[in-house]
């Protein structure tokens, strides 16, 4: 969750919107009590690593998400997923290869 420059073009970090598209798919694929578990060993995690903007982060993220919280998002995935609607970028690609 912390932001970092990429260096030869490869960066360090996933970008948020990669991180939303990641946490998007756990949760069409686990459910919403996977993210929440994850969320709580986050936060133990980041106690112990001194990490508190960046759980704040992943938290927001988390709960937005889930419908919980209010956070601009990035990835359409996530965008959909925050409106209520069911996006399936695997189910996308494969129609728009069968057009």
């Amino acid at each position: 969750m912390r932001p970092s420059r990429a260096r030869e073009s490869v960066a360090r970090t996933f970008s948020k919107r990669e991180i939303e598209e990641r946490l998007k798919e756990m949760l069409r694929r686990s459910g919403a009590a996977f993210l929440l578990r994850l969320r709580d060993d986050a936060r133990e995690i980041a106690g112990t690593l001194g990490l508190p903007i960046e759980f704040q982060r992943l938290d927001t993220l988390i709960g937005t998400l889930l419908g919980t919280r209010d956070a601009r998002l990035e990835s359409p995935a996530g965008i959909a997923r925050a409106a209520g609607l069911l996006y399936d970028p695997q189910r996308i690609d494969l129609f728009q290869r069968f057009f």
